[in-house]
């Protein structure tokens, strides 16, 4: 199939208008000349089930998608304007040629949202390859909030088999809230962009962040409690900070952290009531001052860990990779108190990708 051929389908798609169906974990395949995939494909996601039927000629209205199960949900799916297109390429067969050999094209970019998503991380497998002119035909893939920016899909014949950067690109958006919305955009790097369909992979959810061990209790009565708005990121796609909340005013204190924790504590001294619940070795974040008033329970201690582990490459732990845990813990300043300090509560972090 040619140029001219595409060119000819994209001047008769500008002559009507049409509508479109599509994706919690969600498969969405483009227009169905050549069929739907049946629910036992799993594509490169590995993820069998439903698919969706997307018909994108001159873009795509909201409507439901079904998920892999078989279950119809209030998530919908739109996309901006393009045009059908098919053309059967004799290397592939089956589910493949289902799914790869018709596709929604675009001349220059489109865009599809898919809305109302369920709190939680996402991966997303987009299929943007040509089956008309593979090596010819590249197609640029960009979701918004992963981290992998603008990538490139094509350049190759098909081999017999799906392969990253040739038949489809993934990236992943962590921390997207209650009904949220995932938006990928496709568009031209060469010849004619090519969207073949989708695969939307809610990924399982991993423990919050922890806390655990008791705070001690100041001179003035203060236990401060610790919490962290995220778990961290490998890729920080999700911003993870600290707070520690009802610490004295005006104290000077810190944060530290390890990698092991001691859940049942070691007492401080012995007259005090603070435990020392992350074992060594420690790593330091930083002095500061908890600010509020002194002799009431109104100071803060905060901690950026993103920005900390940025500014301090080689720290304890790094690099830090999927599943690794942080144990953190503040100290500050008590003068009458046994040993003059104070410890807080613990919190454990635990690394998403």
């Amino acid at each position: 199939m040619s140029f001219f051929s595409r060119s000819v389908a994209a001047f008769v798609a500008t002559l009507a208008i049409s509508a479109a169906a599509t994706a919690q974990s969600f498969n969405l395949d483009c227009l169905n000349v050549y069929g739907n995939p049946t629910g036992a494909y799993g594509a490169a996601a590995s993820q069998p089930g439903y698919w969706n039927n997307i018909d994108g000629f001159g873009g795509a209205l909201p409507v439901a998608l079904t998920d892999v199960g078989g279950t119809l949900t209030t998530v919908t799916m739109d996309a901006s304007a393009g045009f059908n297109f098919s053309f059967n390429n004799a290397a592939t067969s089956g589910d493949d040629q289902a799914l790869m050999d018709d596709l929604q094209c675009t001349a220059g970019t489109t865009v599809w949202t898919i809305n109302g998503l369920a709190a939680g991380d996402y991966k997303v497998y987009a299929y943007a390859w040509a089956p008309d002119n593979p090596t010819g035909f590249l197609t640029g893939v960009a979701v918004t909030g992963g981290s992998a920016g603008t990538q490139s899909c094509g350049g190759a014949a098909w081999s017999g088999a799906h392969v990253a950067g040739i038949t489809y690109v993934t990236d992943q958006v962590n921390g997207v809230l209650a009904g949220g919305s995932l938006t990928i955009t496709f568009s031209v790097v060469s010849g004619f962009g090519s969207v073949n369909g989708m695969q939307i992979e809610k990924l399982p959810a991993g423990p919050p962040p922890t806390v655990y061990c008791t705070s001690g209790t100041s001179t003035n009565g203060c236990s401060p409690a610790i919490s962290a708005t995220n778990n961290p990121s490998v890729s920080f796609a999700a911003p993870c900070q600290v707070n520690i909340a009802n610490v004295e005013g005006q104290k000077n204190g810190i944060i530290f952290y390890g990698l092991a924790s001691n859940p049942a504590g070691s007492l401080w001294c012995p007259l005090g009531s603070s435990y020392l619940c992350v074992k060594a070795p420690t790593t330091r974040t930083g002095n500061q001052g908890s600010g509020g008033t002194v002799g009431a329970c109104d100071g803060t201690m905060f901690l950026d860990w993103d920005a900390f582990q940025i500014a301090h490459p080689g720290a304890l732990g790094q690099p830090w990779l999927p599943g690794a845990q942080a144990h953190l813990q503040g100290w500050y300043r008590d003068p009458p108190a046994c040993k003059t300090t104070q410890l807080t509560e613990a919190l454990t972090l635990t690394y998403t990708p």
